[in-house]
């Protein structure tokens, strides 16, 4: 997969969390907490995907993303540490121990 279009794909699936957790608000505010607990459950993972679709990794389970990302980007403490990823800090780097990306991404 091409630098661009990991990118494209990280933001279609950062634009897709931020709308589930519009969702999961909406639901929280109606009282309906299973269901915003679940939107939530979904807008985390999404972010997690966008972050993987970066190093070109995707997983058909859940458990397989949750495992690489818990052993990328946790366990060697690199989401604790600087620079913050570009979808945290809101400027155009993203620096990671797997990828790396220009200022275009």
């Amino acid at each position: 997969m091409l630098e661009k279009e990991k990118c494209d794909l990280s933001r279609y699936r950062l634009q897709r969390a931020k709308e589930l957790i519009i969702d999961a608000e909406s639901l929280f505010e109606r009282e309906s907490y299973k269901s915003s607990n679940n939107r939530a459950y979904y807008a985390v993972f999404s972010c997690m995907r966008a972050v993987l679709a970066l190093d070109g990794e995707d997983f058909k389970k859940h458990s397989g993303v949750i495992q690489y990302f818990q052993r990328t980007y946790i366990k060697t403490g690199w989401c604790f540490g600087n620079p913050l990823p570009f979808w945290v800090c809101g400027r155009g780097e993203y620096s990671s121990p797997v990828s790396q990306f220009d200022s275009t991404c």
